[in-house]
């Protein structure tokens, strides 16, 4: 097993010799400890990189067999044909799965980590942008409300650079209100599904560099308002008088 998780079982002592139940029928000892394996599977190891991992002797009730050939450069496709062809010779009753490389076996393995991985970073760029221009819509309709408001706060001598501040102020408190409670209700609900599903406990960092780039985002979004609203002109406050 790896380090990790000896020390993890056996915080106080050596784990290498001691006995641990896989099974609740028979005990396995651990007869070699290693600082690091990857995990079969990218579904496995709980989100820990191989770091919890371990090396079980099973034995498999069918009769299949695994080959690993290992081949000279530029010689790989010609020796995947040639392993078929042996293998047929020596019995045509033999059944052959797949014959594939290393590369698209791991391809293969991690596709599903992968697909999902794409679909929710998809979803996530959707909701950041439906939340960027429902940002930019929102803060254009404060613009038209209050140009009469700007009009005069340019006609009292407020600057441009003082009419981008107040918008961008205004969104940073509105947005950093948003951004707390979203990161105090991520971190309870991951500590929430961690005490009743057993699931591993999510990095804080991840939470907060996730509203850290939704906070930068929001921010942006009222740059082209902002500007707009600075280019009032301060005549706009006279107008219907």
């Amino acid at each position: 097993m790896t380090a990790d998780l000896a020390h993890r079982l056996y915080p106080n002592g050596n784990g290498l010799g001691q006995l641990v139940y896989w099974t609740a029928t028979a005990p396995s000892r651990i007869v070699g400890v290693v600082e690091r394996a990857q995990t079969p599977w990218a579904s496995f190891g709980g989100g820990d990189g191989g770091s919890m991992s371990s090396f079980l002797p099973y034995h498999f009730i069918n009769t299949a067999t695994f080959y690993v050939v290992r081949t000279r450069p530029g010689q790989r496709a010609g020796v995947m044909k040639a392993v078929q062809e042996r293998l047929y010779s020596l019995s045509r009753q033999r059944i052959v799965d797949n014959v594939r490389t290393f590369a698209e076996t791991r391809s293969f393995a991690y596709f599903r980590a992968r697909a999902t991985a794409v679909l929710l970073g998809s979803l996530a760029a959707l909701l950041l942008g439906i939340t960027v221009f429902g940002i930019i819509g929102l803060t254009m309709y404060w613009v038209g409300q209050r140009r009469r408001h700007i009009g005069m706060r340019r006609a009292l001598g407020a600057r441009r650079l003082d009419i981008l501040g107040y918008f961008h102020t205004e969104n940073l408190i509105i947005a950093g209100t948003g951004v707390l409670l979203g990161f105090g209700l991520g971190i309870a609900s991951n500590l929430w599904l961690v005490s009743y599903f057993e699931m591993p406990r999510m990095n804080a960092a991840y939470i907060g560099w996730g509203a850290l780039i939704i906070l930068a985002l929001s921010q942006a979004a009222v740059v082209w308002p902002a500007l707009r609203a600075a280019s009032t002109s301060p005549a706009i406050a006279t107008r219907g008088l």
